[in-house]
This record gives structure tokens, sequence and C-alpha cells, in this order.
């Protein structure tokens, strides 16, 4: 059983980078629907991830608008040079 739950996964992530964007998202979906399906009980949301992940990506998109990102592109540009 752990063979056929691990091709699902495998299928659905390599599904996922071919569709790229917002279909890694639904490739990830209909990998965890699948699995439902053939019985494996899902586990708890991992909460604790999913606002470590929101944080970093708020931290970002702040960088990316005040021009901080930029920034940190040209000064590794500098110092790989």
């Amino acid at each position: 059983m752990i063979v056929v739950e691990l091709i699902i996964v495998l299928l659905a992530i390599f599904l996922g980078a071919r569709l790229g964007g917002i279909g890694i998202g639904f490739a990830g979906g209909l990998g965890v629907l699948v699995l439902a399906a053939i019985g494996v009980k899902p586990g708890t949301i991992p909460f604790d991830v999913i606002s470590i992940i929101m944080a970093v990506i708020a931290a970002i998109s702040a960088m990316q608008v005040a021009g901080g990102l930029d920034y940190l592109v040209n000064q590794t540009e500098k110092t790989a040079a």
C-alpha cells in the first residue's frame, strides 16, 4: 500500500511541476483527494508551518515593494564578481 501512496504523491508532484504556477496547488489538492479516495486518513493541518510560510511571503512582498530585493541582488552581484 505504501508503494501505491508513494506513486500517487510522485505523480502529483510531477503533474504540478509540469503545470507550474497555480497548477502546483491544484495538483497537490488532486493528490490529497486521490489519497483520501483510496482510504488514507488525512492528518491534521500544520497551522504552525502555514503561519511561518505566510510570514516569509509577507516579508518578501514587503521587501519587493520597498526595493529591498533589488538591493540584495545588487549586493550579491558585487560580491560574486
